[in-house]
């Protein structure tokens, strides 16, 4: 299966019009469809972490480097989890993500987590 067909399966499974998929990862709605249809079958990286985290999936799934799909959650249910709403502005998100990398990185200079 080709990183094109695991975009448009999970997108489909997932309810998403490429147009919404297009609008997470900062790109068209074209270029969704050439990422799908196997036109375009070198996605930059930042891009398919993009499409990986709307599609409540890792990039290595994606990639094919790993078969086990493993839903992680997306921005919108961590937003919902943390602050009970995804209406919350992304300044204030990516704030927060960027505190906890901050002590995740912390507690592993310590040897207390890999």
């Amino acid at each position: 299966m080709t990183i094109g067909q695991r975009i448009r399966i999970l997108r489909e499974e997932k309810g998403l019009s490429q147009v919404d998929l297009a609008d997470a990862a900062n790109t068209t709605k074209q270029t969704i469809y050439k990422y799908e249809g196997d036109i375009i079958t070198n996605i930059p990286s930042d891009k398919i972490e993009l499409i990986a985290n709307k599609l409540g999936t890792t990039p290595s799934f994606l990639m094919g480097w790993n078969e086990e799909i493993r839903n992680m959650p997306n921005d919108e249910d961590v937003k919902f989890a943390l602050y009970g709403t995804d209406r919350i502005s992304d300044e204030v998100y990516n704030a927060v993500k960027a505190f906890a990398e901050l002590q995740l990185q912390q507690l592993r200079k310590e040897g207390k987590v890999q």
